[in-house]
């Protein structure tokens, strides 16, 4: 897997995969998964009140940026660039707690939404200095997962 690094810091160790248990907030924020799933059902049930409550919902991103995230890639954003967002956190207070009580070393923090069928592809983020990490919330079960 190759992909453009527009910043990183020399000499960082390279792994294609990390063990989750080298970091004590993985399993903090996982202790937590049920919570986070039942609040994203709970807020996601009401799409009119979330369009009309919400900030910036379920934005796609810029094609050339997603072209490793897999079909019709969508996020509703809790943290960018390290800037929670206070209105969807208002919407989504457990997970956004959850995330902040667990020591996640975050730079963003969003739900995303793939189209049925789509496979996240490698990806690095552009830099050598942030870990991408995904807590699946709610996958539909198709016989591999």
């Amino acid at each position: 897997c190759h992909q453009h690094c527009h910043s990183y810091v020399p000499d960082l160790t390279v792994h294609e995969f990390w063990d989750i248990k080298k970091f004590d907030w993985t399993s903090k924020l996982a202790s937590q998964y049920k919570a986070i799933r039942q609040e994203f059902l709970a807020v996601t049930a009401d799409m009119t009140r979330l369009q009309t409550q919400g900030n910036n919902v379920w934005a796609g991103a810029l094609p050339d940026d997603a072209s490793s995230y897999g079909m019709g890639w969508k996020t509703l954003v809790l943290m960018d660039r390290g800037r929670w967002d206070a209105v969807n956190c208002n919407l989504f207070p457990v997970t956004a707690k959850a995330v902040q009580e667990a020591g996640v070393p975050a730079v963003e923090v969003f739900f995303d939404s793939l189209q049925p069928d789509s496979k996240l592809k490698h990806q690095s983020d552009f830099t050598n200095f942030v870990l991408p990490s995904h807590l699946g919330v709610d996958i539909n079960y198709c016989g591999e997962n």
